[in-house]
């Protein structure tokens, strides 16, 4: 069997070898059979490193470039590099596919031999070629060619959970293809409802819904139906929708950075930060290693694709269920069970079946069922067996029949205290832990650099040892005080570089008000120099108490008893050590 094309080639050298033997008019047909080979081997030779940024970041520095006559440039179908070596257009080609993907080339004037593709072109390109490695292609040039537009276009909405009226869908189809986009059958469209219809934006009824997404079914011209790559436009083509279809989206491995607006301009395109704080990763691999055996085939083997992650509240458990689902190019569908919880068992009941509905409505999709622990207690506290038994029932009914896409059921949960039927569900369970100060330390960095914040002098490892019990959420609103403080201080608000005393500021703002929160005392801020004397017990307590919060060197903390007749100053002391 031959698995690439230099098999075929070296085959037909082969052949022509052993005919020349018998006709020396096979002379000329080796020797350029020969030459086919070694132009092939070069080119493919002529590797370049594949890197993906977001689609909202790849718009923005396309939209920088200056285009010539010749043609359009579509922002959601081309590729950035250096152009030395490829012309204006290219075709994108696979070691293990005979098929290529014809696209825009736009050189970037730069020395390093990087390709940037966008996340929707690098699916399209994947689904095309049957390969999601991107280490396997290889660039070659390709010839321009007359520009063509599509006479008729239909498309598809892909199924997402959540509403979308007509007057939302036609104004975002309307305004995308305002400008031409060069597409060809069964390629994916994201369109941003914000930047494509921002009128309808911020009245939507779910928050949530930021993206949507098309598939491209036939493309018309001149009467005949063509899977080459056309250019299609308002003003020339018909764009017909069709009904709904279910497919899996393009995966989205990064973040955008907020306020970065010179990416064109840097030494480096990073383009966006990787969506999954370091921390979260090894909780990522579990949940991801449980769930793609339910992806990857159909045989289920009579399981119910049900897990359970459980941690403290503003752990993480969402943003751990999201970016896995932007990750494996799923849906996502969240339902809050204190939502679903009423007095009336039926009621419960009711809406725990619309849930499932709606989730099998919108698959290929994640379903995550938060605070599971609400779900069938009563009023008094107690297990209502009926809500417990019916969950059950319907689930073991959703998964009775085989479905072409899957649906992934995750519950969250803030205790490990969940009835017994609810524990016979779940075939895996993860807990996610406290922080440490490293992982701290890296959550607060990552919070920042995803705000593009400069903090080159801010020491975050002692910012961290302060927030010893703090979780993600807490982290997370601690650097957005911090930044909020630092941008009504400065005046040039383009650059903000934080300072340490805006991250020690916010902690304080923070802890008061926990300390609001629970009730706790206010206690007056009394500082060192407002102590005259006691310099021995000053540096006794700074010993004892202070040096294991700073320093993580495995001090073991420890407590000091002060004695002494009244007035001698041990209240003072002790609130000087609380400030």
């Amino acid at each position: 069997m031959m698995t690439s094309s230099f098999d075929f080639v070296q085959l037909l050298r082969q052949s022509t070898r052993g005919l020349m033997r018998n006709n020396y008019y096979y002379v000329l047909a080796i020797v350029f059979v020969h030459y086919a080979g070694l132009r092939l081997r070069k080119l493919k030779n002529n590797r370049v490193e594949i890197r993906v940024l977001p689609d909202d970041v790849f718009r923005k520095i396309v939209g920088g470039f200056s285009v010539g006559s010749e043609g359009y440039v579509d922002g959601t179908c081309c590729v950035m590099g250096s152009g030395r070596f490829l012309g204006e257009w290219v075709n994108i080609c696979c070691e293990e596919s005979p098929k290529k993907y014809r696209t825009r080339f736009l050189n970037i004037q730069r020395d390093e031999r990087v390709v940037y593709l966008s996340e929707t072109l690098l699916f399209n390109v994947e689904n095309l070629l049957g390969c999601q490695d991107p280490s396997k292609y290889f660039f070659l040039p390709a010839s321009n060619e007359s520009l063509h537009f599509a006479d008729e276009v239909r498309i598809s909405m892909i199924s997402n959970p959540h509403e979308c009226s007509t007057d939302l869908i036609d104004g975002v189809l309307k305004n995308f293809f305002s400008n031409p986009k060069y597409l060809r059958k069964n390629d994916v469209i994201t369109a941003d409802i914000r930047e494509f219809n921002p009128n309808l934006y911020y009245s939507l009824p779910a928050p949530q819904l930021k993206l949507l997404h098309f598939r491209v079914n036939s493309i018309t011209i001149d009467k005949k139906r063509t899977s080459k790559p056309v250019y299609v436009f308002q003003k020339v083509s018909t764009l017909i929708q069709e009904k709904e279809i279910h497919k899996n989206l393009p995966r989205s491995l990064k973040v955008s950075i907020n306020g970065n607006n010179d990416l064109n301009i840097k030494g480096e395109l990073q383009g966006g930060s990787d969506n999954c704080p370091e921390f979260f990763k090894k909780y990522l691999q579990e949940l991801e290693s449980c769930i793609l055996p339910f992806i990857s085939s159909d045989n289920w083997l009579g399981l119910k694709p049900v897990f359970l992650v459980e941690g403290p509240q503003g752990c993480g458990k969402y943003h751990l269920v999201k970016i896995l689902s932007q990750r494996l190019g799923l849906n996502f569908m969240n339902v809050d069970c204190s939502e679903i919880q009423t007095l009336s068992p039926s009621q419960t009941e009711a809406k725990i079946r619309i849930a499932f509905n709606n989730a099998e409505k919108s698959t290929p999709c994640i379903l995550k069922l938060s605070n599971i622990q609400i779900l069938g207690k009563n009023a008094e506290g107690k297990i209502d067996e009926r809500v417990t038994s019916n969950f059950s029932h319907q689930l073991t009914e959703l998964y009775s029949t085989q479905s072409s896409h899957p649906l992934i059921i995750i519950a969250t949960s803030e205790s490990s205290e969940l009835p017994s039927d609810f524990n016979r569900i779940f075939i895996e369970k993860i807990k996610i832990k406290y922080l440490s100060q490293n992982e701290r330390t890296d959550l607060i960095t990552w919070f920042l650099q995803i705000q593009n914040i400069k903090h080159s002098n801010v020491d975050i490892s002692k910012i961290s040892a302060m927030c010893s019990d703090f979780v993600m959420k807490d982290l997370q609103s601690l650097s957005q005080i911090a930044v909020k403080n630092r941008y009504k201080k400065t005046r040039n608000r383009k650059v903000l570089r934080l300072q340490e005393s805006d991250l020690t500021d916010s902690y304080k703002s923070m802890q008061s008000i926990f300390s609001d929160k629970i009730g706790a005392p206010k206690i007056p801020e009394v500082h060192w120099e407002d102590i005259g004397g006691l310099a021995s017990l000053k540096h006794e307590i700074i010993r004892r108490i202070e040096l294991p919060l700073m320093q993580n060197s495995g001090i073991q903390s420890s407590g000091i008893l002060l004695y002494g007749p009244p007035g001698t100053g041990k209240t003072l002391l002790a609130k000087a050590v609380a400030t």
